[in-house]
Protein backbone atom coordinates (compact mmCIF):
# COMPACT_ATOMS: atom_id res chain seq x y z
CA UNK A 1 0.00 0.00 0.00
CA UNK A 2 0.90 3.46 -0.71
CA UNK A 3 0.00 6.76 1.44
CA UNK A 4 0.11 9.25 -0.39
CA UNK A 5 1.38 12.74 1.06
CA UNK A 6 -1.67 15.08 1.60
CA UNK A 7 -3.13 17.68 3.50
CA UNK A 8 -5.69 15.43 5.11
CA UNK A 9 -5.54 12.01 7.26
CA UNK A 10 -5.75 8.88 4.22
CA UNK A 11 -7.24 5.42 4.81
CA UNK A 12 -6.02 2.58 3.15
CA UNK A 13 -6.98 -1.30 4.51
CA UNK A 14 -6.25 -4.68 4.34
CA UNK A 15 -8.76 -6.05 5.82
CA UNK A 16 -8.66 -9.40 7.49
CA UNK A 17 -10.97 -10.57 9.76
CA UNK A 18 -10.53 -14.13 11.80
CA UNK A 19 -13.33 -16.49 12.56
CA UNK A 20 -13.06 -18.41 14.35
CA UNK A 21 -12.36 -15.73 16.92
CA UNK A 22 -8.50 -16.09 18.20
CA UNK A 23 -6.96 -15.38 21.72
CA UNK A 24 -3.40 -14.82 20.18
CA UNK A 25 -2.47 -12.82 16.50
CA UNK A 26 0.62 -11.50 15.08
CA UNK A 27 1.12 -9.00 12.69
CA UNK A 28 4.52 -8.16 10.18
CA UNK A 29 5.06 -5.51 8.13
CA UNK A 30 8.05 -3.14 6.65
CA UNK A 31 7.02 0.67 6.46
CA UNK A 32 9.41 3.34 4.84
CA UNK A 33 8.04 6.98 5.30
CA UNK A 34 8.70 9.83 2.82
CA UNK A 35 12.07 11.90 3.01
CA UNK A 36 9.75 14.89 3.35
CA UNK A 37 7.45 13.08 6.19
CA UNK A 38 6.45 15.75 8.10
CA UNK A 39 2.84 15.74 9.98
CA UNK A 40 3.00 17.61 13.95
CA UNK A 41 -1.06 16.16 14.57
CA UNK A 42 -2.79 12.91 15.17
CA UNK A 43 -1.91 10.59 12.38
CA UNK A 44 -3.08 7.11 13.27
CA UNK A 45 -0.48 5.71 10.38
CA UNK A 46 0.63 2.41 11.12
CA UNK A 47 -1.05 -1.04 11.86
CA UNK A 48 -4.33 -1.76 13.45
CA UNK A 49 -5.65 -4.70 15.46
CA UNK A 50 -9.32 -4.81 16.98
CA UNK A 51 -11.93 -6.13 17.98
CA UNK A 52 -15.55 -4.79 17.51
CA UNK A 53 -14.38 -1.55 17.91
CA UNK A 54 -17.63 1.36 17.82
CA UNK A 55 -15.30 4.24 17.15
CA UNK A 56 -13.30 6.96 18.87
CA UNK A 57 -14.14 8.59 22.39
CA UNK A 58 -16.36 5.94 23.54
CA UNK A 59 -14.39 3.60 26.74
CA UNK A 60 -14.54 0.17 26.76
CA UNK A 61 -15.79 -1.21 30.37
CA UNK A 62 -13.58 -1.58 32.32
CA UNK A 63 -14.36 -5.36 33.23
CA UNK A 64 -12.77 -5.93 29.88
CA UNK A 65 -15.81 -7.58 28.01
CA UNK A 66 -16.29 -4.46 25.87
CA UNK A 67 -13.87 -3.84 22.60
CA UNK A 68 -10.14 -2.84 22.08
CA UNK A 69 -8.08 -1.18 19.41
CA UNK A 70 -4.56 -1.03 19.07
CA UNK A 71 -2.54 1.11 16.55
CA UNK A 72 1.30 1.20 16.16
CA UNK A 73 1.63 4.14 14.70
CA UNK A 74 4.66 7.25 14.47
CA UNK A 75 3.74 10.75 15.55
CA UNK A 76 5.09 13.12 17.84
CA UNK A 77 2.24 14.04 20.45
CA UNK A 78 3.18 16.97 21.42
CA UNK A 79 5.37 15.00 24.34
CA UNK A 80 8.29 16.63 23.96
CA UNK A 81 10.03 13.01 24.54
CA UNK A 82 14.60 13.80 24.30
CA UNK A 83 15.67 12.98 20.52
CA UNK A 84 11.96 12.43 18.96
CA UNK A 85 12.23 13.42 15.50
CA UNK A 86 10.25 13.02 12.23
CA UNK A 87 8.12 10.40 11.99
CA UNK A 88 8.27 10.01 15.50
CA UNK A 89 8.84 7.00 17.96
CA UNK A 90 6.85 3.90 17.06
CA UNK A 91 4.57 3.67 19.95
CA UNK A 92 0.77 1.92 20.46
CA UNK A 93 -2.74 3.92 20.83
CA UNK A 94 -4.78 2.32 22.32
CA UNK A 95 -8.41 1.75 23.32
CA UNK A 96 -8.33 -0.42 26.69
CA UNK A 97 -10.31 -0.82 29.70
CA UNK A 98 -8.31 1.40 31.44
CA UNK A 99 -7.49 3.99 29.61
CA UNK A 100 -6.70 7.37 30.79
CA UNK A 101 -9.06 9.30 28.60
CA UNK A 102 -12.36 8.92 26.15
CA UNK A 103 -9.53 8.90 23.16
CA UNK A 104 -7.42 6.20 24.37
CA UNK A 105 -3.92 5.99 25.23
CA UNK A 106 -0.64 6.25 23.75
CA UNK A 107 1.96 3.60 24.90
CA UNK A 108 5.96 3.63 24.45
CA UNK A 109 8.29 1.28 24.67
CA UNK A 110 9.78 2.62 27.76
CA UNK A 111 6.94 2.08 29.66
CA UNK A 112 6.12 6.54 29.03
CA UNK A 113 1.99 6.67 28.44
CA UNK A 114 0.18 9.81 27.18
CA UNK A 115 -1.80 11.58 28.80
CA UNK A 116 -0.41 12.53 31.70
CA UNK A 117 -2.12 11.33 34.65
CA UNK A 118 -2.63 13.63 37.22
CA UNK A 119 -3.93 10.93 39.88
CA UNK A 120 -0.51 9.18 39.95
CA UNK A 121 1.32 12.17 39.16
CA UNK A 122 3.00 10.36 36.08
CA UNK A 123 3.22 8.75 32.83
CA UNK A 124 4.55 5.49 33.74
CA UNK A 125 1.52 3.51 33.47
CA UNK A 126 3.71 0.43 33.93
CA UNK A 127 5.82 1.13 36.63
CA UNK A 128 3.18 3.14 38.75
CA UNK A 129 -0.36 2.17 38.28
CA UNK A 130 -3.47 4.20 39.79
CA UNK A 131 -3.27 3.22 43.67
CA UNK A 132 -6.29 1.46 44.04
CA UNK A 133 -4.11 -1.34 41.66
CA UNK A 134 -0.70 -1.11 42.73
CA UNK A 135 -0.77 -4.50 44.91
CA UNK A 136 -2.70 -5.94 42.05
CA UNK A 137 0.47 -4.51 39.71
CA UNK A 138 2.93 -7.32 39.86
CA UNK A 139 0.11 -10.02 38.67
CA UNK A 140 -1.69 -7.71 36.42
CA UNK A 141 1.98 -7.18 33.81
CA UNK A 142 4.71 -9.46 35.00
CA UNK A 143 6.29 -9.59 31.28
CA UNK A 144 6.66 -6.00 30.91
CA UNK A 145 10.31 -5.02 30.39
CA UNK A 146 11.02 -1.54 29.62
CA UNK A 147 13.07 -1.08 26.11
CA UNK A 148 14.42 2.16 24.75
CA UNK A 149 11.74 3.71 22.08
CA UNK A 150 12.46 3.07 18.45
CA UNK A 151 11.47 5.76 15.70
CA UNK A 152 12.02 5.01 11.85
CA UNK A 153 14.38 6.76 9.96
CA UNK A 154 12.12 8.33 6.85
CA UNK A 155 13.34 7.18 3.11
CA UNK A 156 14.54 3.97 4.78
Amino acid sequence: MTLPISAAEVANALNKTLAPTVDTAFIRAYTKFDPGYSVSTSNHNGLRLSAKYPGPGIKPPVDGTGFFLFLLQNNIQGSGRPGETMPGYSHIYAYWPKQRSEFGDHWYSDGYVVPYDNTIGNNDEWLAYPAQYRLAYPAQYPDFQSLPNWQPQRDK
